[in-house]
């Protein structure tokens, strides 16, 4: 007859249990991809910091490109909305863009305020062009692939599974639909994948 054993790697010699009803007795830890990668050193929190928008128009306020060599997993995006000035005709309208390439927030360059490892103790820092806008930015050549709605004087977070491969980019447009604006932030939390 065979016998097959379950023993402790380590050199403990310990045997996993098996119960009366052939269950084999153990304790775990479960935790999320997103947690793993954040103890890792490899997940981020991308913030605009605050953005004062002046009317309803649309406005360019995120952009990244990915530069790295794994992809970049985004999980959720938080928009933060002030008090709405003016007359407000709609919900804001927030657009997530797929992989576009210009813009004057792409020209102008602006970093955004935070771009912070999860690991407030890892060195390590997103291969990435992190940017933010403002009123009457632009960013072109990439096509609409999320729309999200919104409401003034609160904050929005959704999850989402974007993934950016290298090169790929991501923007954010804001139509606030308040004649006298109000201010906002935009936050994207994601980590890189591990290398396959």
């Amino acid at each position: 007859m065979s016998e097959l054993r379950l023993k402790d790697g380590t050199g403990s010699g310990n045997a996993a249990k098996v119960d009366a009803r052939n269950r084999l007795e153990t304790h775990s830890t479960v935790i999320t991809t997103s947690t793993q990668r954040s103890f890792d050193g490899a997940g981020y929190n991308l913030n605009t910091g605050k953005i004062a928008l002046s009317d309803g128009s649309e406005s360019s306020v995120f952009y990244m490109k990915y530069n790295g060599t794994t992809k970049f997993h985004v999980t959720r995006i938080v928009i933060g909305l002030g008090i709405l000035a003016g007359t407000v005709s709609d919900s804001v309208e927030m657009f997530v863009k797929s992989n576009p390439t210009a813009g004057t927030i792409v020209s102008n360059a602006a970093a955004v305020d935070m771009n912070a490892n999860r690991d407030f103790s890892s060195a390590n820092t997103l291969p990435a062009d992190v940017y933010k806008g403002g009123q009457g930015d632009t960013i072109t050549n990439g096509d609409d692939a999320f729309l999200f709605f919104a409401e003034g004087n609160q904050r929005s977070i959704t999850a989402v599974d974007l993934i950016l491969s290298p090169g790929n980019s991501m923007g954010i447009t804001v139509q606030l639909n308040a004649t006298g604006g109000g201010n906002i932030y935009i936050a994207v939390v994601g980590h890189e994948t591990e290398a396959e």
